[in-house]
């Protein structure tokens, strides 16, 4: 069976980012893979007008795979995500 929804959410407008920009491995890292994620990602929030905020500057930027090690980094992420939403 289908759900629908017919809920209106109101969405307010946001001009702020958080950076998140990730390679799982060593090799990624050294072949500027990361640094052309946050080069795109620096340049799409400057051309749409959002400001970058972090609790320090690019504190989400990481090598982590995502099938070894439990993904620490990325859980650090999940609630500060948590806390800019309230």
């Amino acid at each position: 069976m289908e759900k629908k929804y017919t809920q209106v959410i109101e969405i307010e407008e946001c001009n702020q980012a958080v950076m998140l920009a990730r390679v799982s491995s060593r090799k990624q890292e050294r072949g500027a893979s990361l640094d052309a994620q946050v080069e795109r990602i620096e340049e799409y929030c400057k051309k749409n007008n959002f400001s970058i905020i972090e609790p320090t500057p690019k504190a989400f930027v990481f090598t982590e795979s995502s099938t070894r090690g439990g993904r620490k980094k990325f859980k650090d992420w999940l609630p500060y995500m948590t806390k800019m939403d309230s």
